[in-house]
């Protein structure tokens, strides 16, 4: 990781536990950031999903025949 090798501004050189401590704790927080970001866009894809499928079966059972549902699906 480049952000685990930069030089603190204070310009001291860290130890190695204390640099080893920040790296880990970036990784952590770079993934769970990821994580969040992944769960969010699927559940925002999942609730427009279902949102388009409500629309095509109500929009099928006005009195539509089957062949007019597949029309609108594809």
């Amino acid at each position: 990781m480049v952000i685990s090798c930069i030089r603190p501004v204070s310009g001291s050189s860290p130890s190695s536990e204390q640099g080893s401590a920040f790296a880990s704790t970036t990784l952590a927080l770079n993934e769970v950031l990821l994580l969040v970001l992944m769960v969010c866009t699927n559940m925002a894809t999942l609730h427009a999903l279902a949102k388009h499928i409500r629309a095509v079966t109500s929009g099928g059972e006005s009195g539509g025949t089957p062949g007019e549902l597949d029309k609108r699906v594809h």
